[in-house]
């Protein structure tokens, strides 16, 4: 969480400073951008225009809503936990390492493969989301469409202005982004899927080729 606020405080203040950012003092301006790293992953409050901000911020706030807050938490996106596990995953990978290992503690293949999961989901459900808005309504423009399904589906509630204009269809997508990603995909898993059956079987272990 503290590496997600400072470096999403100093990005938005590097790439807005004199853009989006222009008309306040430093101090405001390091206040601005602080919020602005918050919010995203946390109330979806703002108080500046996002519309303003150039795409490079935009994109980074969308991944910073893509991110969310932490477990326990009311914020949604796929939680900090998940990408942290991600990461870890990535370096026991490039360590060769069998186990991911953390302040001496090993980390159980469930939770691996819960955040996998997650994290491929998330992003499957919210291109589709995308997909859909813009075959609804191509003239709202990529980048907004792109920014308002990202916010929906992280429960955010930031815009960038395009709201009103949605079709109703478009609106449909849109609430269904919101529910998915504010039940969590672990949790409508669990509520479909039929727990598997023990198997007294043992296949043979494969690699694949990546």
């Amino acid at each position: 969480t503290i590496i997600l606020l400072v470096i999403g405080m100093a990005l938005i203040l590097i790439l807005e400073a004199n853009k989006g950012l222009a008309s306040y003092n430093w101090f405001d301006k390091i206040v601005q951008a602080f919020f602005c790293s918050v919010t995203p992953r946390t109330a979806g409050f703002n108080t500046l225009d996002f519309a303003i901000f150039s795409p490079a911020t935009v994109m980074f706030i969308i991944i910073l809503m893509w991110i969310g807050a932490s477990p326990g938490s009311t914020g949604g996106g796929i939680k900090t936990t998940s990408l942290a596990l991600a990461f870890l995953n990535a370096r026991s990978l490039g360590k060769n390492q069998e186990k991911i290992i953390f302040k001496k503690r090993s980390i159980g293949n469930s939770s691996i493969q819960k955040a996998f999961v997650i994290i491929v989901f998330s992003l499957l459900t919210i291109f589709i989301g995308t997909i859909l808005v813009c075959a609804f309504d191509p003239h709202l423009g990529f980048m907004n469409i792109m920014f308002e399904v990202f916010s929906a589906f992280g429960t955010v509630g930031l815009t960038l202005g395009i709201t009103p204009s949605l079709s109703l269809a478009s609106k449909i997508v849109i609430i269904t982004e919101m529910f998915i990603g504010r039940m969590q995909f672990i949790i409508l898993f669990l509520a479909i899927i039929r727990k598997a059956k023990q198997r007294l079987i043992k296949y043979p272990e494969i690699d694949v080729n990546l």
